[in-house]
């Protein structure tokens, strides 16, 4: 199993038989009774051939990456740039070689950043997790040298994975519903495929699976409503993307932030701290490279779906606003929390960047 996988399953290397505190097995087959199911904004779209599931945070972590990098390397830029026509490689005493020992130092740290920024800019984004009907497999872009990997849907273990997350704030729990492939024969974990974005509720990873359980097995008309995502490859609709995975309940149906203290401070500094690396990071998942789809599943997506016998929410009007970035309250929040986060990057620049001159 790669590291990544052992990472992200707690550092496990096998499946316990039994549900603990790293979290739960659901039931693998048939069409659930005992739970309602719920998208709980977990799809993208469904329709009679497959499930697009609502794209993961990769976003982030790229757009992270893209500026922090880009941030980083321009002031040990402006550093090496300093040293060089300040003080040079030469003194009274002529050419000193520990001085060109330290700006290669420099340089090499620098062309680090660049290259995380880099790769972070160019590397393939994996398109949103498929689940196809007629396959009855799940399609799933790992990474470069894994490629894509193809899960049975009727052999591998749905789990409620418990995600701990801890600050200085205090730390919290929320619940994530993946995938897990064993090696056969064996608890061995060989695939772990998260499907959907942590939730602070236990059941909701557990009626999302639900849902998908109905959908692969039951008839259409059990499954209740799917709630209307904004586009993925519309740059209109950023800001409310952003709304969603950044503050959550936080902020309502409607695009406006909940009352209370706590809420308000959230949305504050969250946002006032990652609007860049967020903008970034949706950029990027919309320009860079991108896998092509394996022939069976591209073949299957290729095909005219009927989406009539599953139902949607549709948007309100401040939601519809929100999608064309037409809300005014939201552009505000928005513009003010830019505004803030403009000069967190560039103090970020200039305590590195800015003192070497003076």
């Amino acid at each position: 199993m790669k590291k990544a996988v052992r990472d992200l399953v707690l550092g496990m290397k096998e499946l316990p038989e039994k549900g603990g505190y790293w979290g739960l097995l659901l039931n693998k087959k048939g069409v659930p009774a005992d739970l309602e199911p719920a998208s709980a904004s977990a799809f993208q779209s469904v329709n009679d051939r497959y499930i697009m599931f609502t794209p993961s945070l990769q976003a982030s972590n790229r757009g992270f990456g893209f500026v922090f990098g880009s941030v980083i390397g321009f002031a040990i830029l402006s550093m090496l740039c300093s040293a060089l026509i300040l003080d040079g490689l030469y003194d009274d005493s002529g050419f000193v070689i520990e001085r060109l020992f330290a700006l290669l130092i420099i340089a090499f740290l620098g062309s680090g950043f660049f290259g995380w920024a880099y790769i972070s800019l160019r590397s393939k984004v994996s398109p949103p997790v498929v689940l196809s009907k007629k396959f009855r497999r799940f399609y799933y872009w790992m990474n470069r040298k894994d490629g894509w990997i193809s899960l049975p849907y009727d052999d591998v273990q749905p789990v409620n994975m418990v995600a701990r997350m801890y600050s200085t704030a205090g730390g919290s729990t929320a619940y994530v519903l993946a995938m897990v492939d064993l090696v056969p024969g064996s608890r061995r974990i060989r695939w772990y495929l998260p499907l959907a974005l942590p939730h602070r509720s236990i059941e909701t990873p557990e009626r999302i699976w639900a849902f998908i359980r109905c959908y692969m097995d039951g008839a259409p008309e059990n499954l209740p409503p799917v709630e209307a995502q904004p586009e993925i490859d519309d740059p209109r609709a950023d800001l409310a993307r952003m709304d969603r995975f950044l503050f959550g309940s936080l902020v309502d149906e409607n695009h406006r932030v909940v009352p209370g203290v706590f809420s308000k401070l959230y949305v504050g500094f969250v946002g006032g701290t990652m609007y860049w690396f967020e903008r970034a990071g949706l950029w990027i998942s919309r320009t860079a490279p991108r896998p092509q789809w394996p022939d069976e599943i591209a073949e299957e997506m290729a095909l005219p779906v009927d989406s009539s016998a599953y139902k949607v929410c549709a948007p309100t009007p401040a939601q519809r606003l929100a999608n064309e970035n037409a809300l005014p309250h939201m552009r505000r929040r928005w513009m003010v929390l830019g505004v803030i986060s403009t000069i967190f990057v560039l103090t970020m620049f200039a305590v590195l960047g800015v003192p070497p001159w003076f």
